[in-house]
């Protein structure tokens, strides 16, 4: 596995990176992690919004029937 980590379409070696700036490549990756997890979290919450819409509208048409 190479060590290196790709910005802007150039690779930079890892191992010749300082603290500060290895410190900085695992705060984006872990970042990217949360943003990735984030996006599933809002997929998910949507469509379950759109059960939760779509339930209401059935319950308040078969309420309106029958009442």
């Amino acid at each position: 596995m190479e060590n290196k980590v790709n910005l802007d379409g150039k690779d930079y070696d890892l191992d010749q990176m300082s603290e500060e700036q290895k410190y900085l490549v695992s705060l984006i990756q872990e970042q990217q992690v949360k943003i990735t997890q984030s996006k599933k979290d809002i997929d998910v919450a949507t469509a379950a919004n759109k059960v939760f819409i779509d339930t209401l509208k059935t319950s308040l048409t078969e309420e309106k029937q029958n009442g």
